[in-house]
């Protein structure tokens, strides 16, 4: 994936400070009009083509903030201010979660090996001879690959002593672990719904931002606008990329609008203590191993992919949903919204109900600045540590740590540290074979929700 250190973030970040702050402050709702125009004034260096087209962009990232699919077939004459007023200002937009800019997507050739200047012609060949395809020869004194015969095992680029052979991604397709996307030779991606499982690397991988997330921040500006009951749960991953000290995070996200702030990862122990005792059932029933749940893009994963696994995944709620029933329980009509760096979470709370809206840790920082609410200025009070194994449900290794802590029996725990072509076609060896562990952690990011593709550290 990209890092955050790049034109098409920052870009990301301007137009999501611009609409919040439109969302709260305009006063008159045809000011939504200007925002291409402000973002690409006239006489700028245009990042296509044109500023006309770098408008559009703007216009269409514009409507995906407002929950439209743009995959789909639509009219799109109306204006800003007309999609706005259609727009739902009162729901989460309906699943799926990802849509793509067709015009934004440039297209990219199939991915492919190719020779460079740097090629010597030398003597040894070693590309050519090594190749199991036969699609190397050499045209002028230089090596050639034919594409047509090319089956891109790169052997040549690793034998040769020049490097000069590289590889030529499409960057979308090369981080998606279950082949979703589509790639037709000149024409936009494609995602395939029956495939993806919402992970999510593709909207950081595409250097044009093609692949754009559905946001839920106007039904979440309006709620606030109207003072409603708003409990925000954070992920614990929320700690690792905010400043300041926990107290002056939580009285920050209280200042921004939400009625109280739940952190969860005292329902993460919750979890982890009921999937100790579901793991325990298991092993007396005479199964083999149990994996974990808490990462919905591993359960969609499963559902997809991997169906004879099934009946091995933890029946157990993941924390958002152990979270919200508490809630649900404690303070009813309040409006739920879950925090996170993870896009698969959306697709959780549309199908299991239960919280009312979802935000990425970049629209929940970007909320802060709209609201001009200052982390740093809020007092930090002394830190007590509590619920750290549940805490530990951010980084990779954190869940089974805690589902062991549970236990008063030493239960062997492997993992699995991101989804890839290469660890989903390891899981598929468990339906013949089972894992070493008797309890399997998976997480879809490396490293755990913290690398999240919806995280600020990314």
């Amino acid at each position: 994936m990209l890092t955050e250190k790049n034109q098409y973030s920052y870009l990301r970040k301007e137009l999501l400070t611009r609409f919040f702050t439109f969302l709260f402050e305009s006063k008159n709702p045809l000011e939504i009009n200007k925002i291409p125009y402000e973002m690409i004034p006239s006489g700028g260096d245009p990042r296509r083509c044109c500023i006309y087209k770098d408008r559009e962009m703007i216009k269409y990232r514009l409507l995906s903030l407002m929950g439209y699919d743009l995959s789909e077939s639509f009219d799109e004459s109306p204006s800003l201010y007309e999609f706005f007023n259609r727009c739902g200002k009162d729901r989460a937009p309906a699943l799926p979660p990802l849509s793509v800019i067709t015009a934004a997507c440039s297209s990219c050739r199939s991915k492919q090996y190719r020779v460079t200047e740097l090629c010597r012609g030398c003597l040894a060949r070693p590309c050519q001879t090594i190749c199991p395809a036969d699609a190397i020869s050499m045209k002028s004194g230089k090596a050639l690959i034919d594409g047509e015969k090319c089956i891109n095992c790169g052997k040549c680029r690793e034998s040769c002593p020049y490097s000069a052979i590289v590889y030529i991604p499409v960057p979308c397709e090369e981080v998606c672990p279950v082949g979703a996307i589509i790639k037709k030779e000149g024409h936009a991606i494609e995602i395939d719904r029956d495939k993806c499982i919402s992970c999510g690397r593709c909207t950081r991988s595409c250097p044009f931002g093609a692949i754009v997330e559905k946001s839920h921040i106007v039904p979440l500006v309006a709620a606030i606008k109207q003072k409603k009951d708003m409990t925000l749960m954070i992920a614990p991953s929320l700690y690792d990329q905010l400043p300041g000290a926990d107290s002056q995070i939580l009285a920050a996200l209280k200042a921004a609008g939400f009625s109280r702030v739940y952190e969860l990862q005292e329902a993460a122990e919750i979890v982890a203590e009921e999937e100790g005792k579901e793991l325990l059932e298991r092993m007396e029933n005479g199964q083999s191993f149990m994996t974990t749940s808490c990462c919905p893009a591993y359960v969609e994963t499963v559902k997809k992919h991997i169906p004879e696994l099934a009946s091995h995944v933890s029946d157990t709620p993941s924390p958002m949903m152990a979270g919200a029933r508490i809630l649900r329980e404690k303070y009813p009509g309040t409006t739920i919204v879950f925090a996170g760096p993870c896009l698969a979470k959306k697709v959780e709370a549309y199908e299991k109900g239960g919280v009312d809206l979802v935000l990425n840790f970049e629209e929940l920082g970007t909320l802060l600045i709209a609201k001009s609410v200052e982390i740093l200025d809020y007092p930090a009070a002394e830190e007590v540590t509590s619920f750290a194994l549940g805490r530990g449900f951010a980084r990779s290794g954190g869940v089974g740590k805690a589902v062991k802590a549970s236990l008063e029996e030493d239960i062997h725990c492997s993992q699995i540290d991101g989804l890839s072509v290469k660890t989903i076609r390891l899981m598929k060896t468990w339906i013949k074979k089972a894992p070493e562990g008797r309890l399997v952690e998976v997480m879809a990011c490396e490293g755990g929700c913290s690398r999240g593709p919806c995280s600020l550290n990314s």
